[in-house]
């Protein structure tokens, strides 16, 4: 378990979120950091992806290529 302080904006941001959406702060601090930790980990992928597409080591194919690969 950690324990964060937040500043005032955030407090008081965090409590109307919790008391539109019915749910404690906890929860709402906890769906936030979940969503904030899936979207990191998304754009870190998109940057290995591109990465490797600058770098030349992954391939492109046109579309209509990879359409037939799928129903083959």
């Amino acid at each position: 378990m950690t324990a964060v302080i937040l500043d005032e904006q955030l407090d008081r941001q965090f409590s109307q979120l919790a008391k539109q959406a019915h749910i404690s702060i906890d929860q709402a601090v906890n769906d936030a950091l979940r969503e904030y930790l899936a979207d990191y980990s998304d754009a870190q992928f998109a940057e290995k992806a591109l990465d490797e597409l600058s770098n030349n080591e992954d391939e492109l194919i046109d579309w209509s290529e990879a359409k037939k690969s799928l129903y083959e």
